[in-house]
């Protein structure tokens, strides 16, 4: 029985591997095709947040100590400004922001506007409404 528990672990240690690589190949090929989009249509509000979106996924994959990590976060926060400068009306954008600004754990004016442009712009998209609760439940002292 020991033997059989001892198997199913290590199977799906290597499923859970595979979909793992799986996960950053695909990033890494979506991430690819905005680069492709963005250097044909360099001021495109959606292609500038969806750059900053996957960069946020791919170095959200790396061990919690490593500094590329703190690095990408700021690469992908500099996207998501961009991109609230292209397109200040987006409830999407402030919420990336003020995520980004939580996960760098910089809760500072930056981080409490973009929470309520955010708040204010999305009250009817699902989407920021999950992720204004998530920054809530994270941040709440």
């Amino acid at each position: 029985m020991q033997r059989m528990a001892g198997l199913l672990l290590a199977a799906a240690l290597l499923v859970a591997g595979i979909h793992a690589a799986a996960r950053a190949d695909a990033i890494a090929s979506a991430l690819a095709s905005v680069r492709q989009a963005l250097a044909l249509e360099p001021f495109n509000p959606h292609f500038v947040e969806q750059a900053a979106r996957l960069q946020e996924l791919r170095v959200l994959g790396l061990q919690s100590r490593d500094p590329a990590l703190r690095d990408g976060l700021r690469q992908s926060l500099a996207r998501y400004r961009e991109a609230a400068a292209m397109r200040p009306g987006s409830p999407y954008v402030w919420a990336g922001i003020a995520m980004l600004k939580a996960r760098l754990n910089d809760m500072d004016f930056e981080f409490y506007g973009a929470l309520e442009r955010a708040a204010r712009l999305g009250p009817w998209e699902p989407q920021v409404q999950i992720a204004l609760i998530d920054l809530g439940l994270a941040t709440w002292r």
